[in-house]
């Protein structure tokens, strides 16, 4: 049983699509509680009754604070980490779980696909580099593994409560709250992380490059409650949101059909 961090602070839109995608594709039975935080908006998603919702809107600052103040108390030893600009696909608990329990030295797991992680608008870089040892297995196709060592994952996965435990907290950037994760994980290179393989079709709402979701990206950039970042390339990624976007349509033909 893990327990889930929702991190649902403004973008209602984002929330209300990746909220309904996190109801339907999780396997609930594994789920010991979700918490959500808002960090100090006004609106706290529910769950329905689905799990026990641990529902917290106090000012934590930051998604690496409130990272920091859960591991400050009981809880799961294993936990998902998933931001309200995720849309995660179905059975990805399931794999990402299974992996984790079938490799108990596995610290931090990682469940942004490599097409979902574009680079920082600040670098000059035109894509992300790629692990050696990702490279390798997806182009080997050996999957066996569960997963390919990294330095550091992003904000979205799966982590073991016993990796921060005696170690210093994070740090939050001082700017945003944002950052901060990576370079606890840089700094201690003795824990072992590593991203999914093969890789999970989820995608991030921020990084669309099309309607509506591109321009509530700018609006949201604008009113300062989201980083700008660089787009997926449509020809190159549409893959990873193909399905979500064939659920959208059927969903909507169904209830066109039934009205």
């Amino acid at each position: 049983m893990i327990d889930i961090l929702y991190l649902a602070k403004g973008r209602p839109e984002f929330t209300a699509a990746s909220l309904a995608a996190l109801k339907a594709n999780t396997d609930w039975s594994k789920v010991r509680a979700v918490w959500v935080f808002a960090d100090g908006a006004d609106d706290l998603p529910s769950f329905g009754g689905l799990v026990n919702c641990v529902r917290d809107g106090r000012v934590h600052g930051g998604p690496v604070a409130i990272m920091n103040h859960y591991l400050s108390g009981p809880g799961a030893e294993i936990f998902a980490k998933v931001d309200n600009d995720c849309i995660v696909p179905p059975g990805w608990l399931d794999q990402s779980l299974a992996v984790m329990e079938a490799h108990p030295e596995l610290d931090l797991l990682g469940i942004e696909p490599p097409a979902s992680r574009t680079p920082a608008p600040w670098t000059s870089k035109a894509t992300v580099p790629v692990s050696p040892e990702l490279r390798e297995y997806c182009l080997a196709g050996n999957w066996d593994r569960g997963y390919a060592p990294c330095d550091s994952i992003g904000g979205i996965g799966l982590m073991r409560r016993s990796a921060f435990r005696n170690r210093r907290p994070m740090e939050p950037h001082a700017q945003n709250g944002v950052g901060g994760f990576t370079d606890w994980q840089l700094h201690f290179a003795d824990v072992c992380k590593g991203w999914i393989v093969p890789p999970l079709k989820c995608f991030l709402l921020d990084r669309l490059p099309f309607e509506p979701w591109a321009s509530l990206s700018k609006k949201y950039i604008a009113e300062g409650i989201q980083r700008a970042w660089t787009n997926y390339p449509e020809s190159a990624a549409s893959e990873l949101w193909e399905w979500w976007l064939n659920k959208q349509k059927q969903q909507k033909q169904q209830q066109a059909a039934s009205s």
